[in-house]
């Protein structure tokens, strides 16, 4: 019988066949696929019921893939030839429709070359009106001054890998989870800092979403609810936390209100999150590049950071009902073993790390953000509070106008130290300001003052 790590390889490598050529194997990684079962060792051998089923199951996702590629072709078909043609109203739905079916930007961006569809100009609108899903249709410049470099920013379209994970039930009824990669392309700013060290800022779309969790959700504690509505504009947030290379070079800058250690992080690499940062510390660090670039960054509020994290998805976590240690850094040292069936005992083997890893070692969510989940903790900026009653339902930050510089502030996302209840997109936690640990990071917002896609003050619906 084979092996579950040759199952796992097989899997993979049907994925990546797939993915390559959208959902079909051809004569080429047919021969590949054969070749990896002989040269299997012996006792392991992968049964041809075993790799028919593998293949089905990727192939069934590729399936409902070209079906919706299809529907929104006949859909856009539709819109175009309409007697007004495509409004900008039409492409705001579009995108989240794409957003939903996890259409990949380049298999739509061949779609509108190939029918020769003319989407509506940006240059009659400006505000996130003005925003459409498609790659031709989003370029915007800002120039910036980083030390004595002056920089252009521009608005491109930049690729990632996704992943969502499902269960499979096998005829024994045993119970697996399976990964499902897609390739995407989002919308990113690249700030040039120095030399080989960029800040890569993702668009994340306006538009609404329930903050918090249900109370059926599985560790749901009670400061993640009650559940609230909440509208946001467009904005830009750092596809990572902040690494270390791009923390030495904030400050290496002049001090505004501390100074900053440019070394803090226990846990050493230059790609790897900045860590043993306080909320003063992140604070300081986005001063400094505010006054630098002229445009304003700072810390997420608590539902930008929960908007972003969860990427259209009410799962518990972005990938799905779950998490694995492939996919997310958290302590899986501390899964429950004992077989009862509740989420956190559903978990799958893999490396365990123990550390914090490189930020963007595992897929994006479905905006193209890495590392919402587990790695290190991320400081967002507002005050803490025990519910979500009085919660601003316009994604600003909640502040309170009689708190001590000293009150507490929010953190989200867990870290490689936590369970994985603890990593959910509903999770929060708490530390005083001055706080720092091996487990504490963050990630920037940014509104881009001068663009086109400046958020617009008023809530998106």
């Amino acid at each position: 019988m084979a092996s579950q790590h040759a199952l796992v390889a097989y899997r993979q490598k049907v994925e990546e066949l797939a993915k390559r050529r959208r959902g079909m194997i051809s004569l080429v990684g047919r021969k590949i696929l054969e070749e990896l079962r002989a040269h299997l060792p012996e006792g392991q051998e992968i049964s041809d019921a075993e790799a028919q089923r593998i293949e089905a199951e990727v192939m069934s996702f590729w399936q409902q893939y070209a079906k919706h590629l299809k529907e929104f072709e006949d859909l856009l078909v539709d819109l175009a030839t309409a007697s007004e043609g495509l409004s900008l109203a039409d492409l705001q739905e579009l995108q989240e429709l794409q957003l939903h079916w996890r259409l990949a930007e380049s298999d739509v961006k061949e779609m509108i070359d190939r029918l020769g569809i003319v989407l509506p100009s940006l240059a009659s609108v400006s505000g996130p009106e003005s925003e459409s899903c498609f790659v031709s249709q989003r370029q915007a410049a800002v120039v910036s001054t980083v030390g004595d470099c002056v920089i252009r920013q521009d608005l491109q379209p930049l690729a990632v890998e996704s992943a969502m994970l499902s269960q499979s039930i096998a005829d024994s009824g045993e119970s697996s989870w399976l990964v499902q990669r897609l390739p995407l392309q989002v919308m990113a700013y690249r700030l040039r800092l120095a030399e080989q060290v960029e800040l890569p800022m993702v668009r994340v779309p306006g538009g609404s979403f329930l903050i918090g969790s249900p109370q059926a959700e599985e560790g749901r504690d009670d400061d993640e609810g009650p559940q609230r509505q909440v509208h946001l504009a467009s904005f830009l947030i750092s596809q990572t936390p902040i690494t270390q290379a791009q923390w030495r070079v904030v400050a290496s800058w002049d001090k505004l209100e501390r100074q900053l250690k440019s070394d803090p992080s226990r846990f050493k690499g230059p790609n790897r999150p900045v860590e043993q940062v306080s909320w003063l510390d992140a604070e300081e660090f986005a001063r400094r590049l505010s006054q630098r670039t002229g445009q304003l960054y700072g810390l997420p509020s608590e539902a930008q950071w929960e908007y972003a994290c969860r990427a259209g998805t009410t799962t518990p976590y972005n990938l799905g009902a779950t998490v694995v240690p492939q996919l997310v850094n958290y302590n899986a040292n501390l899964i429950d073993e004992s077989g009862s069936d509740d989420l956190s005992s559903r978990q799958t083997s893999g490396q365990i790390q123990g550390h914090t890893s490189d930020v963007a070692s595992f897929p994006a969510n479905l905006w193209g953000l890495h590392d919402m989940h587990g790695n290190v903790w991320e400081w967002c900026q507002d005050h803490w509070h025990s519910s979500y009653d009085g919660l601003p339902q316009d994604g600003a930050a909640w502040l309170d106008d009689d708190a001590k510089r000293g009150a507490t502030r929010i953190l989200r996302g867990g870290s490689w130290t936590d369970h994985p209840l603890q990593c959910r997109s509903a999770d929060r936690a708490v530390a005083l300001p001055s706080y720092s640990g091996c487990y504490l990071g963050f990630r920037l917002v940014c509104v881009l003052q001068g663009s086109a896609f400046a958020a617009d003050p008023r809530p998106s619906h």
